[in-house]
């Protein structure tokens, strides 16, 4: 933290930069107003609802009280309220669920989560495994998490600078499942109550491959989502360029119609005349 708090103190500006943008033009909604509010506190009652329950159930009350039950099933019916206002309710959505039917954005998604879910479950197992096992403090316990830790760090600093040199992430993708689960695997099979720190080094593969599959998730579901931006900006100034090229063709369309109309007009009165 004390690292992030300098480096945060000499490379950010104190103030900000002035802006090539033109400003909005009058009749626009301004920036703040631009901000879904609604979407993101349905959200998050939704997500609220569903650990509330999820935290509450089978622990502190059992799953058939009245309260989970209404949690969980309040988080379902917010949820879908969610859904329909993202989809029909609002121009500028928190979080558009069409994107979660596009296979480049639903993949990246769904290997970060699952990821993030069996590191966490690690992350939380292994500390009480050492108490129970050795009846270590929760310090030593604790210290027994630093290679994951360690080894999340050189996996996303390595995943970064790799995807940088060669632009490409598919690989680490599969690189990183296979180092994750190998971790898992070796806890499985070789933990079984008598855990050395050598054997402990065993769970940095785990923390090796979750850094490595957020680095490359996120390469991966911002280049989709880069090139859908790219591909609307490109939509609409071709919008745009047809457009005006119609109002030209109307007004050129105009001159040629109004001046032989003009002329015969007065050719007409000439002759009357």
């Amino acid at each position: 933290m004390l690292l992030a708090i300098i480096l945060v103190a000499f490379n950010l500006p104190s103030t900000a930069g002035s802006s090539d943008q033109p400003p909005a033009p009058k009749g626009q909604p301004s920036k703040l107003r631009r901000i879904d509010f609604p979407g993101a506190f349905l959200l998050a009652t939704t997500i609220l609802c569903l650990l509330g329950g999820l935290s509450l159930g089978g622990k502190s009350l059992p799953w058939s009280h009245p309260l989970v039950t209404s949690l969980l099933i309040g988080s379902l019916i917010i949820g879908a309220f969610f859904v329909v206002y993202e989809i029909k309710g609002t121009g500028e959505p928190i979080f558009p669920p069409q994107l979660l039917g596009m296979r480049d954005v639903a993949a990246p998604y769904a290997l970060m989560g699952l990821q993030s879910a069996a590191q966490s479950a690690m992350m939380y197992t292994v500390p009480l495994y050492f108490r129970v096992t050795q009846n270590s403090s929760n310090t030593v316990a604790g210290s027994h998490l630093f290679p994951a830790v360690l080894g999340n760090t050189v996996g996303g600093l390595l995943a970064g600078f790799l995807i940088q040199r060669t632009g490409k992430y598919k690989f680490l993708s599969i690189l990183s499942s296979i180092s994750s689960m190998t971790a898992y695997l070796l806890l499985i099979l070789r933990w079984k109550g008598n855990t050395g720190w050598l054997e402990s080094l065993e769970i940095v593969p785990g923390g090796f491959g979750t850094g490595i599959a957020f680095s490359a998730a996120f390469i991966a579901m911002t280049s989709k989502l880069f090139f859908l931006s790219q591909v609307k900006i490109k939509r609409e100034k071709k919008e745009l360029t047809f457009d005006r090229f119609c109002q030209a063709h109307r007004h050129s369309n105009g001159n040629k119609r109004g001046i032989p109309v003009l002329f015969d007009w007065d050719a007409s009165r000439s002759c009357f005349n």
